[in-house]
């Protein structure tokens, strides 16, 4: 079972494998975590500057899988949600248990009016998984992203707070 825990400085030797793996951070906006020393400056940084929810460590079983959090939008009781996951754990449906806690934190504890989430084209594992939690497509920026191989279109998703409350209700 995978659970939310807040990021604490001792989730850096956990976290230093994740983002310092290109593959799992290549289209997001995590970059140069080249030694620990790096990841705990990251980890300290978030905990000073953070805006929004979380972030959270995904644990499961006690391992660390990933992480997950949401930053606050402009208007009061918007999020953007965000998520990264260790290559080691893709494909057995830990991203998308990690959206589900993450929209069910912030629509039912935080009561937020609608989660966004943005995600880079190619990476269509994403977006899928995105859809497969109820976001919509609501748009495209053309070159809206880019990292060391190249510039990509990024996607906007959103969910507003009746859709999801809708879905519960359907469960």
């Amino acid at each position: 079972m995978l659970t939310l825990t807040p990021l604490a400085p001792a989730h850096a030797e956990a976290l230093f494998p994740i983002w310092s793996d290109w593959q799992v951070t290549r289209f997001t906006y995590v970059r140069d975590i080249a030694t620990l020393e790096d990841c705990r400056a990251r980890i300290d940084w978030i905990l000073e500057h953070g805006e929004g929810v979380g972030p959270f460590v995904l644990q499961e079983g006690g391992q660390v899988v990933g992480l997950a959090g949401a930053i606050t939008d402009a208007l009061p009781g918007e999020y953007s949600a965000y998520y990264h996951l260790a290559r080691p754990h893709w494909g057995r449906g830990l991203g998308g248990q990690a959206m589900a806690l993450l929209l069910r934190h912030l629509f039912l504890d935080r009561q937020a009016s609608v989660v966004r989430a943005k995600v880079v084209s190619d990476n269509v594992a994403s977006w899928r998984l995105l859809e497969r939690a109820g976001l919509h497509r609501t748009g495209a920026q053309p070159d809206g992203f880019a990292n060391r191989d190249g510039v990509y279109d990024l996607f906007s998703y959103a969910i507003a707070r009746d859709a999801y409350l809708a879905g519960l209700s359907g469960e």
